[in-house]
């Protein structure tokens, strides 16, 4: 029995969705693309030949929008790969700065606001906290993340941080002696303040009324924000693996769709509540449809910044004198080059074969701009 993909469900469910519910811009685009994706509409890439049976096999054309499962297993490798040069011989932390679920409507209503917010809120945080500490300036990657593993709301930032920060006047490096970067307690009541303080001064732009989104704010100001901080093990090979975990994933992969049932569709997650168990969910065909379209992001925004010495203006000059400050220490003399392949199967004999970053090159000019 052939997998079930995110086109077959969203051909199977997409009309009665559309009887109860509208489709901004980028959620048409979204489905549009996912349902065209290597399939005749997009045309002939190229021809591929088994190299058990003989059989040749025609691929088409991705359309490689950023929501489509089967397009971001490729970007993310050829996105690993350009950062190479960028990884320090030093640890990383793995931090995640969460919003309350509180906040879900309004990020629903107004998503650009709400997410541009959270990058901003996060930046000032680290950049407060390293010119206090470690005298100097952090290097981010911050990834958004809206989802949980049931689909559901979950609007998180995760940031992946070289461990030290970069006097560029001095030319020093600082480098950072906790285990967790900075106290957990101190970024959360930080990045706290700094979100409803950027939030509040967007109240008029957003359009809610004014004392709803006052005493929402009012009441998040008592609550105890999520930030979770845990170390990384460098160097080079392993942080970049372990960055190309988050960097383009989207809300659900389709190895963990069972299939479906009915008007259900079955979905494999983990539950974190019991011991990171995996389980099974079962959900509705419109519910399944309306919680994934929750996650599609406004046309151009970007998910994935590079903040303080690793914004893309300074990064590649400021990498290369924080890398002759540190020497390399306990790196390997060359950092081993992060491959990757996408495997096609042969619909002949049924062979699984390695398909090169050659061979994958996309051949149409179908970009994603959302």
């Amino acid at each position: 029995m052939a997998a079930t993909t995110l086109r077959d469900v969203i051909e199977r469910f997409r009309s009665n969705y559309l009887r109860g519910h509208t489709l901004n811009d980028a959620q048409h685009r979204a489905v549009h693309d996912i349902l065209a994706c290597r399939t005749e509409a997009l045309g002939i890439q190229r021809r591929l030949a088994c190299q058990h049976c003989g059989q040749e096999t025609l691929r088409y054309c991705s359309c490689r929008n950023r929501h489509c499962p089967r397009c971001q297993r490729a970007a993310s490798g050829r996105w690993v790969e350009r950062q190479q040069a960028a990884v320090l011989p030093t640890h990383y932390f793995h931090l995640v700065f969460t919003l309350p679920h509180e906040l879900n409507a309004l990020a629903r209503d107004h998503p650009k606001p709400v997410y541009a917010s959270l990058f901003d809120a996060v930046w000032k945080t680290l950049a407060r906290l390293s010119r206090q500490r470690l005298h100097g300036q952090l290097g981010v990657t911050a990834v958004l993340h809206t989802w949980g593993q049931t689909l559901t709301h979950h609007i998180h930032l995760h940031c992946l941080i070289p461990a030290g920060a970069f006097d560029a006047g001095k030319g020093r490096w600082y480098r950072a002696r906790s285990r967790y970067l900075f106290p957990v307690k101190v970024m959360q009541r930080l990045f706290r303040g700094q979100y409803v303080s950027l939030l509040r001064a967007k109240k008029a732009k957003i359009g809610w009324p004014g004392s709803s989104l006052t005493g929402l704010l009012d009441q998040l100001m008592t609550k105890t924000w999520n930030v979770h901080a845990k170390p990384v093990i460098g160097h080079a090979p392993d942080v970049l693996a372990y960055l190309g975990r988050y960097t383009h994933r989207i809300a659900i992969s389709e190895n963990r769709l069972i299939g479906i049932s009915g008007d259900q569709v079955l979905i494999r997650y983990r539950d974190y509540r019991q011991d990171n168990r995996s389980r099974v969910m079962s959900l509705d065909g419109v519910e399944f449809m309306r919680r994934y379209l929750t996650h599609v992001l406004p046309h151009g925004f970007q998910r994935i910044r590079h903040y303080g010495f690793l914004a893309n203006r300074v990064r590649a000059e400021r990498v290369e004198r924080i890398t002759a400050l540190l020497g390399n220490p306990a790196a390997p003399p060359q950092t081993p080059s992060v491959s990757w392949c996408l495997l096609w199967t042969c619909p002949g004999c049924g062979a699984k074969q390695a398909l090169t970053p050659a061979m994958s090159h996309y051949g149409s000019s179908h970009h994603d701009t959302s």
